[in-house]
């Protein structure tokens, strides 16, 4: 039987520049991928639908908004909306500067049981994980970062997402999901023009002609594969948008994510 899949962008390009926010996708409103968007980017009550939140690593633009979140949500019994926490996610590498560091001291503890907003649940990827959460089964996988990094492929029997965050190059990064039951979105980052290919490399991130080469064995089956762009760094977003525009002839489904964008898909 068929059912819903949707995705809310709660990021755009540039990241935290004026008018632009950090990187938050909602699935199926009550599913958050990071949290870097996850308050100012949504509503009050669009914000109190989430009960998880996956951590695909523990760099602050992707999480810093955390405290706000659960601050607006105030679940933890008498004094909040639910009984339930919200759960977050992630490796323990991820993990553990959040609870180490933003509710160590940066912010109040949240995670002690007598206060109760959130609780943490970690994976370990060398056991392959598949997590069960809202219908889903989804599988995170490494990508190439400056610190431990995952992506999320999201699965139904009938076909299945794929989000991913930070990552570098690496040939063969996405093959992979080339075994996803019917891939129909991809969301991927593009940091830094051509030009700065060696930097690109150096620091986890990826450029046009990089990406390019890690989405070609995808398109040559889904050749109309939407794949939805993001974390374009604001000091060079006007020189990598005329790259991707150059890109569409190959990736005809390539567009740049904006805040508020959504995606439905029936599978």
């Amino acid at each position: 039987m068929k059912s819903a899949l949707r995705i809310k962008i709660a990021c755009s390009h540039p990241p935290a520049s004026r008018g632009h926010l950090s990187t938050t996708f909602i699935i199926n409103g009550e599913i958050a991928v990071d949290a870097g968007a996850i308050a100012s980017g949504l509503a009050l009550r669009e914000q109190r639908r989430i009960r998880h939140v996956l951590l695909t690593h523990a760099h602050l633009d992707h999480l810093h908004e955390l405290p706000q979140f659960l601050d607006n949500v105030q679940t933890g019994g008498r004094s909040g909306l639910s009984i339930k926490p919200i759960c977050l996610h992630g490796e323990a590498a991820a993990l553990e500067p959040v609870s180490r560091h933003l509710f160590g001291g940066l912010w109040p503890d949240v995670l002690r049981p007598a206060i109760g907003f959130a609780s943490l649940a970690a994976f370990d990827l060398r056991k392959r994980p598949a997590l069960s959460l809202g219908g889903f089964k989804i599988r995170p996988f490494r990508t190439v970062h400056r610190v431990p990094t995952v992506g999320f492929l999201f699965e139904r029997t009938n076909g299945s997402v794929a989000i991913l965050a930070d990552t570098g190059y690496r040939e063969g990064l996405l093959d992979h999901l080339l075994g996803a039951p019917r891939l129909r979105f991809l969301a991927m980052e593009i940091s830094y023009p051509n030009r700065l290919e060696r930097w690109a490399l150096d620091h986890g991130h990826l450029t046009p002609r990089q990406f390019l080469r890690l989405v070609e064995p995808l398109l040559s089956r889904r050749p109309r594969l939407q794949i939805g762009i993001h974390h374009l760094k604001p000091a060079f977003a006007a020189e990598v948008l005329r790259e991707i525009s150059a890109l569409r002839s190959r990736a005809p489904g390539l567009r740049v994510l904006r805040h508020g964008d959504r995606f439905f898909f029936n599978f």
